[in-house]
């Protein structure tokens, strides 16, 4: 497969009043990207703007996997009470009218790059995927940047969503967020094994979220 190469000078090293530029402009960058319209879901790309995934499907394995045999259950994630909760909060979110768009998916200062003209530019594209926005895309800062709140703040301002429109936001960002940690957990007992113990640390902190 052949692709271009090109080399961008510039730093991702910034001062304090530097990143508060860069995640406002990251926040432009996001919305516009966002915006792209995509089909179906996930992050298998196969081209002309089609994702094979499919949200649906995704949601109701979730949903499916909260039983009486669960291996969360056994394994000490969820008791009976809770696994009944976060179903019920599952079944909640077809009811929702989310829109789904392009997300990038790591968006960082160090994916970052200011150059000596302050031109920014975003860098690595390797997990962008379909996805609920701008929901996805700001679970992902939150957990990852663990921003301030001047950089969420400046971050919010660049995407256009104002602070109130954000805490309305919240306890959809949560449950989504407890979604993909649960079901990143279940694919790594599938899958990677070694990791199982990072991601029941990381399920546990999202129920926690929603306590």
């Amino acid at each position: 497969m052949e692709c271009d190469v090109y080399k961008l000078d510039g730093s991702s090293s910034f001062s304090d009043e530097k990143k508060i530029k860069v995640w406002k402009k990251l926040g432009e960058y996001t919305k516009k990207i966002n915006s792209i319209t995509v089909t179906g879901w996930g992050e298998n790309f196969t081209g002309d703007g089609f994702f094979d995934g499919s949200w649906d499907k995704h949601l109701q394995y979730n949903i499916d996997s909260l039983n009486n045999n669960d291996i969360l259950l056994s394994m000490g994630v969820l008791n009976q009470q809770l696994s009944k909760e976060i179903k019920q909060l599952f079944q909640s979110l077809p009811e929702k009218k989310f829109t789904f768009g392009l997300c990038h998916s790591d968006i960082a200062l160090r994916n970052a790059i200011i150059n000596s003209s302050g031109e920014i530019y975003l860098l690595d594209w390797g997990t962008a995927r379909a996805e609920i926005v701008p929901h996805y895309e700001l679970n992902e800062i939150l957990l990852a940047s663990k921003p301030s709140a001047k950089t969420l703040k400046a971050f919010l301002d660049g995407y256009g969503i104002s602070q109130e429109q954000f805490k309305q936001m919240e306890p959809d960002l949560k449950v989504l967020n407890l979604l993909n940690e649960i079901d990143t957990l279940r694919w790594a007992i599938d899958k990677r094994p070694k990791a199982i113990e990072e991601y029941v640390i990381r399920a546990r902190d999202a129920i926690a979220q929603i306590q």
